[in-house]
């Protein structure tokens, strides 16, 4: 439940019950749309306090479908089917608040909205009085007994001793069952409530941080045809005027400066001005103009400034008078060229000359040796191999039959079961021999053997006979492959 208005109306519904306004507490229980368990339970609580104990037991119900665990709503199901004389299901209404329970000693109901706290050894005395009163004192002192181990303090047990000495001093009193009142209810969260009738003010107020005070005007007078001192057209025409603004000084009167003595201007004026005063108001003298000053033509030497110097640059090394190399080198070339040409022409002649052995051009380098090119070889054709290759009509041996008649007689068998085997079996094995392998070959072992499957041209086929199984070992497929898949379908051992 989220809504608001939801809250709003258990809200109010709890006020007007508490107050007494029981039909009125119900109206606003009626308007909620989504009730819990715990709503559930406040009316039947109102119901139970106007003494309609039906209606109340109907509601309660509906509390207990919502929250199987609401361990007070069965507690209060088992009261009022208890006052109502209806013990068997008020016994089995406390036990289920036992179950609800858990081996606690307690569950408190205040932190989802109930002042109360449900005690085990409350409940379990509530059997003990409805069992006596079902004359079942055995089983009512058992259950007391049970009582005192759930206790958790010395009150509590000095209550469940007193209650096996009335109980063996006769029978429990029928009106001393333990359950909160009919005005215990459940109560919405205090800071659900709380924000009902707030109106947050996520904003704020707006507030004044600093202020600028322009003008501080003087009060305005009573009479209508004043004038105004901000209106433009009430200003005066110049600033010359000897009215001032409201609260603005005046502006500040230019001085000249002093004449020094033995200046160019006390030389060229023949008096010396005085300085005009205030109340005058003599207009201010316009700056002389610069005295004409010839052009200052720049040096050389004022670059850096008048008393900084440039440094002059140093004058290159000097070097010795260059030699015309070129003329040199073109003359070795020319010679050495003309050495080579001489030479190589010495060369050819003698080479000419001398028909039955050739001059050397280099003394230095020794005549390559002759040796005569190697012969031409043939090349080596590699023989050729043949083996016989037997076909299908070549007879085999004696040894070679009795091998491949003994290769066919196995075929390789893979079973599924629980995992998956395989076994080479002879083709003559039977199928109950089949099965018996299969029992002692798995683990844990595979008890009654149901049915074994096999596929036959993408078919199931159920081996279920001798015949079966012989026709499908001489199918071609098996026997050319020499493999069967078989599911093995069975009970555990």
């Amino acid at each position: 439940m989220t809504s608001a208005l939801d809250i709003r109306h258990w809200h109010e519904a709890i006020i007007q019950f508490e107050q007494g306004n029981v039909d009125a507490a119900l109206d606003f229980y009626h308007k909620i749309t989504t009730p819990l368990a715990k709503i559930w339970y406040d009316i039947a609580m109102a119901f139970w306090s106007t003494g309609n104990y039906p209606e109340a037991i109907k509601v309660l119900t509906y509390s207990v479908e919502r929250d199987q665990y609401f361990a007070v709503a069965y507690l209060q199901l088992g009261i009022l089917h208890a006052l109502q004389d209806n013990l068997e299901e008020s016994l089995r209404n406390f036990n289920q608040v036992v179950q609800c329970l858990r081996s606690n000693s307690f569950i408190d109901y205040k932190q989802i909205g109930m002042p109360y706290k449900l005690w085990c050894y409350q409940v379990l005395y509530n059997i003990a009085v409805v069992e006596s009163m079902l004359n079942m004192k055995n089983d009512a002192k058992e259950m007391l007994e049970c009582a005192k181990e759930y206790t958790v303090n010395a009150k509590q047990l000095k209550f469940v001793q007193d209650a096996l000495e009335k109980l063996q001093n006769g029978s429990l009193p029928s009106k001393s069952l333990c359950y909160p009142t009919e005005m215990q209810v459940f109560k919405p969260p205090v800071y659900k409530t709380s924000q009902l009738d707030k109106r947050l003010d996520f904003l704020g107020k707006a507030k004044v941080v600093t202020s600028v005070k322009i003008y501080d005007l003087p009060e305005s007078p009573s009479s209508p045809n004043s004038q105004n001192p901000l209106d433009c057209k009430n200003w005066p025409a110049s600033s010359s005027s000897s009215a001032k603004l409201p609260g603005r000084p005046p502006p500040p009167i230019y001085k000249p400066p002093a004449s020094k003595k033995g200046s160019k201007s006390a030389k060229n004026s023949p008096t010396a001005s005085p300085v005009p005063s205030p109340a005058t108001k003599s207009p201010v003298p316009a700056r002389p103009p610069p005295p004409n000053r010839p052009p200052r033509i720049m040096r050389t030497d004022d670059v850096n400034g008048p008393d900084k110097k440039t440094p002059k640059r140093p004058p290159p090394p000097s070097c010795p008078p260059k030699s015309n190399k070129n003329t040199t080198s073109a003359s070795k070339i020319e010679s050495s060229v003309r050495s080579l040409a001489n030479s190589a022409s010495r060369a050819t002649a003698s080479s000419v000359a001398s028909s039955s052995s050739s001059s050397q051009v280099n003394p230095s380098r020794p005549p390559p040796p002759k040796v005569p090119p190697p012969k031409r070889t043939t090349p080596r054709i590699p023989p050729i191999i043949t083996k016989n290759i037997p076909d299908q009509n070549v007879n085999f041996s004696a040894d070679a039959k009795a091998l491949s008649a003994s290769e066919k007689s196995y075929v390789i068998v893979k079973i599924h079961c629980t995992y998956t085997r395989a076994f080479r079996i002879k083709t003559s094995i039977r199928v109950d021999e089949l099965k018996e392998l299969i029992r002692g070959s798995f683990e844990p072992p595979v008890g009654q053997i149901i049915s074994l499957w096999t596929k036959q041209d993408e078919t199931p086929v159920c081996i279920d006979s001798s015949d079966t199984y012989n026709q499908i070992l001489n199918s071609g497929k098996v026997k050319r492959e020499g493999r069967l898949t078989i599911w093995c379908f069975g009970s555990k051992s």
